[in-house]
């Protein structure tokens, strides 16, 4: 064999290999990950498990000294935290919620890029806008949230264009005749043009 077909096979024959490896590097990464995962996961379960035992304990603890106003104290103080952690969450949603209408209905006005709406939003004009324990949302409190910034960045919105199945032509189509025009027509009116 000569040098020139060596070196073509030779190159395929490594790039080959390194497409090969690729998906090898990419499974052991994946895998690597998943085993990762599933450590920190058992890792926060036993640090949950052992907080609930530790809590436990000092209940018992508390019992037994008979200091049943700080067992109450603290299981008041665990309840607080827990639905106030719940609030966040519904809140967190909630907004969520009101974006995706939000977005959907800048888009359904023309907007061209909603997500630059919800940055101009006030959380003060997010909350005024009403949504039911379902988390639907009531169109009729978000159209004048879109109209307000509709008259404040026009820039945002496309102009809706008018669809002309329905609309017969206004203006006078010429004929062909007018539309054909001789080359020494044309040629005039190229001289004309130059000479201005």
């Amino acid at each position: 064999m000569t040098e020139e077909t060596k070196a073509p096979t030779e190159q395929t024959d490594e790039s080959t290999a390194k497409s090969e490896a690729k998906p090898n590097n990419i499974d052991a990464l994946e895998r690597k990950n998943r085993e990762l995962l599933g450590k920190l996961k058992s890792e926060k379960e036993k640090r949950e498990e052992f907080a609930n035992r530790l809590d436990k304990i000092e209940q018992e603890r508390l019992e037994s000294q008979g200091k049943y106003q700080d067992i109450n104290k603290t299981l008041k103080e665990r309840l607080e935290s827990a639905e106030k952690d719940k609030k966040d969450q519904v809140d967190r949603f909630r907004f969520r919620v009101i974006d995706q209408e939000l977005s959907r209905a800048a888009l359904e006005n023309g907007c061209k890029r909603p997500e630059v709406i919800l940055r101009l939003l006030e959380r003060e004009e997010k909350e005024m806008i009403q949504i039911d324990d379902s988390f639907k949302v009531s169109r009729d409190s978000m159209s004048p949230v879109i109209d307000r910034v509709k008259g404040e960045y026009p820039e945002l919105f496309e102009k809706v264009s008018v669809t002309t199945k329905d609309i017969a032509p206004t203006r006078d189509i010429p004929s062909q005749q007018q539309q054909q025009k001789t080359e020494s027509e044309l040629l005039e009116e190229y001289v004309n043009n130059l000479s201005k």
